[in-house]
């Protein structure tokens, strides 16, 4: 394994984080099997003590987790790129890994929204002195406990597997294929003007959903949040598509070059990270939001308080939305104001 100094950064982080994961997950299973909310018993109260520390833990993982999955992607999109024979940008770097890379950014991203939604959460639960929430808490920190094992695991493989040595096809495959005469016009059958028009239908019907929920009473409030979430789901892949195939021209000034990573690039202003934050963020909050609203139903006595940063969750994931439609839609508008005419 080759000894750089993001790759040390990023194992360091993921072993320490793993520390706090096995002390969090080990106060979770004692929660969820010996839990009795109410009881003045000396076992529930080594409970509270172990679930208070399990929950710094899960905190912790949580940040750590994000700051080593941050440096990753910088690593592999600027870092990685310089020292891969070949290698324009991540698309070479994850060749190099033999796969490993690819599943590592799945349950890393995986881990990161399950704990988000243990850490919202968990907020609600402590509205609550007695924290009626805790063994649904624990189930949900136990279940992100596997992707995050697994995302240490083949991001230790990936930096093993790393080749050094042999060159890599990278964006060049891209390019070979359009001097071959391939046609990149539509991907899956779908044509640029109408996955453009699906992207601003779903974008504008999700936040319309967004608005009436924060507008709507308590009942109303967990079907529009339950519509916004739904239509988040449809919208991720359709917004990824749509970034990569339309958009994604007018930071390249560029057609046909169907490459998320190179968005990453300091010669497209780094444009992937907050664009793919804000598309990651949208398509969390949204379920969020009816999860708040459902635990605030499930468990009386924090209605108010669920019902609050339900709506909270929903006004995020408007902002989310609103601020990577901007992102993505800016160059293009440019593009248009300058020339005259769209790209291509």
């Amino acid at each position: 394994m080759m000894m750089h100094p993001v790759i040390l950064a990023v194992i360091v982080l993921d072993l320490v984080s793993l520390l706090f994961l096995c002390r969090a997950a080990a106060g979770a299973l004692g929660v969820e099997a010996y839990w009795a909310p109410g009881a003045s018993s000396r076992k529930q109260i080594r409970l509270e003590r172990s679930y208070e520390t399990a929950a710094i833990s899960a905190k912790a993982v949580l940040a750590l987790l994000a700051v080593s999955t941050s440096i990753l992607v910088f690593g592999v999109t600027n870092v990685f790129p310089e020292i891969v024979p070949g290698a324009m940008c991540g698309t070479g770097v994850l060749q190099a890994m033999k796969g490993q890379g690819g599943r590592s950014f799945l349950f890393r991203f995986t881990a990161i929204a399950l704990l988000y939604f243990w850490f919202v959460l968990e907020g609600l639960n402590r509205t609550r002195p007695d924290f009626p929430m805790a063994r649904l808490n624990a189930r949900i920190l136990l279940l992100a406990s596997p992707f995050a094992v697994l995302a240490f695991l083949d991001t230790f493989n990936g930096f093993g597997s790393l080749d050094i040595h042999s060159p890599v096809g990278c964006c060049t495959v891209v390019y070979d294929r359009l001097a071959g005469g391939t046609t990149t016009q539509s991907l899956m059958g779908v044509s640029n003007p109408l996955l453009t028009l699906l992207f601003s239908s779903l974008t504008l019907l999700m936040v319309l959903f967004g608005l009436a929920g924060l507008m709507s009473d308590p009942r109303r409030l967990g079907k529009f949040s339950a519509a916004s979430a739904i239509t988040a789901v449809v919208w991720a892949p359709v917004a990824a598509t749509a970034l990569v195939r339309v958009f994604a021209a007018y930071y390249y000034e560029v057609l046909h070059h169907y490459c998320p990573w190179c968005l990453f690039l300091p010669e497209h202003h780094f444009a992937g990270f907050p664009l793919f934050l804000l598309l990651g963020a949208v398509v969390v909050e949204s379920p969020v939001a009816y999860a708040l609203h459902r635990a605030a139903r499930s468990y009386p006595g924090m209605e108010a308080a669920g019902h609050q940063k339900a709506r909270r969750a929903l006004l995020w994931m408007i902002v989310f939305t609103a601020l990577f439609t901007v992102m993505a839609l800016w160059p293009a508008l440019a593009w248009r104001i300058r020339f005259g005419i769209w790209i291509g």
